[in-house]
């Protein structure tokens, strides 16, 4: 009778002892849990007639979930949609360590023009996802090697917007933006495609002027521009440089008719000023 509870005895402590151990290793998983936000749209636009020239309004955009491991799910969209650029929002649980958006033009159409249009914004997507993975790992790796557990939000977020879309020509501004622990990083670019050819429009192209008129208009306009700025300490060397600026070096876009050189912080003044965008003078 005794042997019998000896066993019974040690067969409770057994199972004692292996409850603990799961629930410990269960808790620690769960604390090490990590996840990030997630914002994906794509801003839909009419593709332009020839014959019309208007600027389109965006139609609402389709979306949808993503779960915790931001894997992607299908959205009630036009045909014409790339089937990895759905709208997406999430609310997970867990150590919030990245939060990511991106947003993009979508060109609704058939023609070759307008796929060569798309195809560019599509790649362009699938590069910024590609260094959201790097910034996730490195938030994965920072998080972990720390003792303290003391969770930095990593963030990070691509903006392009459409500033002119007519019969000619669509012009958009990129403003990307991240912010990882003591760092952060602004960029401006601009693009411009023919709507006809699908071709990228160069600056002068944009101005009906030569190349060489073009650079001297942007050495009056940034002068220009300098005299009515006077808050912002400019580099001594900005002339030399824009002269020495190749065409396809300068980020531009056309809003309303005029056209606007854009410089990401840092290049013409300290960063502390931002983004500078300067109106081109003819």
């Amino acid at each position: 009778m005794l042997l019998s509870e000896n066993k019974h005895h040690r067969l409770l402590f057994f199972i004692l002892f292996f409850t603990f151990i799961f629930i410990f290793f269960a808790t620690d998983a769960q604390a090490k849990k990590y996840t990030y936000k997630t914002s994906e749209e794509d801003v839909y636009y009419t593709s332009p007639s020839p014959s019309t020239d208007t600027k389109q309004s965006p139609s609402p955009s389709p979306s949808a979930s993503v779960s915790p491991t931001a894997s992607q799910s299908a959205s009630s969209s036009p045909s014409s949609e790339p089937s990895e650029s759905p709208s997406a929002t999430g609310e997970p649980s867990g150590t919030l360590l990245l939060t990511y958006s991106y947003r993009r033009p979508f060109l609704n159409g058939k023609s070759k023009a307008v796929k060569k249009i798309n195809n560019f914004f599509s790649n362009h997507k699938k590069s910024f996802m590609k260094d959201k993975d790097t910034l996730e790992t490195f938030a994965k790796t920072a998080y972990a090697s720390s003792s303290s557990k003391v969770t930095t939000s990593y963030k990070m977020e691509g903006v392009w917007t459409v500033k002119t879309l007519n019969s000619s020509i669509l012009s958009a501004n990129y403003v990307y933006t991240d912010f990882t622990g003591s760092n952060s990083m602004t960029l401006s670019l601009g693009v411009n495609f023919d709507i006809k050819s699908g071709k990228k429009v160069h600056l002068s192209e944009a101005l009906n002027t030569s190349w060489s008129n073009t650079k001297s208009s942007i050495i009056k306009s940034y002068n220009s521009y300098v005299k009515k700025n006077t808050d912002y300490t400019f580099w001594s060397t900005n002339e030399i440089t824009l002269k020495n600026f190749k065409e396809k070096q300068y980020q531009f876009f056309v809003s309303d008719s005029n056209v606007y050189i854009t410089f990401s912080p840092g290049v013409l003044a300290p960063p502390a000023a931002g983004i500078i965008t300067i109106p081109l003078k003819n």
